[in-house]
């Protein structure tokens, strides 16, 4: 889709409309940021993951039926080698939109969940990608680009089977950020807890990063994504990228979740 300097001001528009539902301002309230929407199904997520396509209010592009539902249910493999992104055995349709989740809780709140809206845009969220040692919140980056990888492969999948146009606004949120540091990293630099780790915080409440492409190329897209998070700690380092070892220079896809 080739767009004009007033067109493109005109879709932002709608996706800024669109991200006001889902508390995806940087105006948004502390206590409301990323909640909105999908969001409000699941425990307090970590990180959430928002695509959405170059006609946000288009209500029928993707149907919400069994042949859709057996889609996103499908086991696919890791776009980045290891082990798969598992998000959850239950599919949960919406008004808006149908979800793969998993929860754990009597309150049957969602733990991680990926979906697909009726404008064939994808989301996805995750409520355990931080934990704490001595006191200390850490996100865990690897994982965490992982995520959105996995999300974005999704999205380049839906945008061929429904013929989803461009260009999209992605977008990236992290809750309750202040204070928070960064762990999870490749081969080759020092881990969260080490001795040499540099101890950056971050001193935003919460982190939220939006921006537009052309084209869905998802391995250039997470791999930005990791180092947008990087400079919201306060580095300009790529720790998701191995320094050393067999797969120095690249994404290091070695962890567990």
């Amino acid at each position: 889709m080739t767009t004009t300097a007033d067109s493109r001001r005109v879709l932002r528009e709608q996706w800024r409309r669109h991200r006001v539902t889902l508390g995806l301002l940087e105006t948004t309230p502390h206590d409301e940021f990323a909640l909105g929407g999908l969001a409000a199904l699941a425990n307090p997520l970590d990180v959430r993951i928002v695509v959405l396509p170059a006609d946000p209010d288009a209500a029928g592009v993707v149907p919400l039926d069994t042949d859709t539902d057996t889609w996103l249910s499908d086991e696919r493999p890791s776009p980045y080698g290891g082990q798969r992104t598992e998000w959850g055995h239950t599919d949960c349709a919406t008004s808006h939109a149908l979800a793969r989740a998993s929860w754990y809780r009597d309150d049957m709140l969602w733990e991680r969940y990926v979906a697909i809206h009726r404008h064939g845009g994808i989301e996805a969220g995750d409520s355990g990608l931080t934990w704490e040692a001595r006191g200390q919140r850490a996100f865990a980056l690897r994982r965490t680009v992982a995520t959105i990888w996995a999300a974005l492969s999704l999205q380049a999948e839906a945008a061929q089977r429904w013929q989803v146009g461009g260009p999209w606004e992605i977008n990236v949120a992290l809750r309750g950020t202040k204070g928070a540091m960064l762990g999870d990293f490749a081969e080759g630099w020092a881990q969260f807890g080490d001795f040499n780790h540099p101890g950056n915080t971050c001193g935003e409440p919460s982190v939220f990063h939006r921006w537009e492409t052309d084209a869905l190329d998802p391995e250039a897209l997470a791999l930005d994504a990791g180092a947008r998070l990087e400079n919201s700690f306060g580095t300009t380092h790529r720790r998701h990228i191995a320094r050393t070892g067999e797969l120095q220079g690249r994404f290091d896809f070695r962890f567990g979740w």
